[in-house]
């Protein structure tokens, strides 16, 4: 008899221990730390000119590159905080701009299966901006609802609407983001 109970606690412990391996793999876990690229390519609205008509600012209408390398950590289980240093080019017609800044952000795991699910974000920053005529610093939010797969373990991709605004400079990017990283 104390030879089944025996085997019945060490096949208890195994099971347990794989159970724990498996869920600590997961992505969105408490100590997952996250390594991560992002690319935007989207359109955005750069201002053309100091010309004010009734009560706003004329924009022209561009094409934004986007790239972010990026870290973030999971503090608690789907809660992650992270960092990132994005840099945009902007193309447009009247004035073509280059941005450069670092950007704190927070964002929540939603898993719909271990191999899918969304990771909604917002971030607040700072950026350099440099447009013909001048340079300028300021201010910005970053709101991004990338839907993740997670073909193979350790290893992501993501798609998902992306907006990042300048509160001072009235720079507006939106588009799609994709994000490519791994964890451990």
């Amino acid at each position: 008899m104390k030879r089944v109970l025996s085997f019945a606690a060490v096949l208890g412990a195994v099971f347990a221990s794989t159970d724990a391996m498996a869920n600590s793999e997961t992505f969105g876990n408490q100590g997952n730390l996250v390594i991560r690229t992002d690319t935007n390519i989207g359109g955005g609205m750069a201002p053309a000119a100091a010309t004010n008509i009734g009560f706003g600012t004329t924009f022209d209408f561009g094409t934004t590159i986007f790239l972010a390398p990026a870290a973030d950590y999971f503090v608690i289980k789907n809660l992650s905080v992270g960092a990132a240093v994005p840099f945009s080019v902007t193309i447009a017609n009247n004035a073509n701009t280059v941005n450069f800044g670092m950007l704190a952000r927070v964002g929540y795991n939603v898993s719909f299966t271990d191999k899918m699910g969304i990771w909604p974000q917002a971030g607040l920053g700072f950026r350099y901006l440099s447009v013909p005529g001048g340079n300028d610093t300021a201010a910005q939010l970053k709101l991004a609802v990338p839907f993740m797969l997670h073909p193979a373990d350790h290893f992501f991709l993501g798609l998902g609407p992306d907006f990042t605004s300048g509160f001072k400079t009235g720079y507006n990017n939106f588009g799609f983001n994709f994000i490519i990283g791994g964890y451990f």
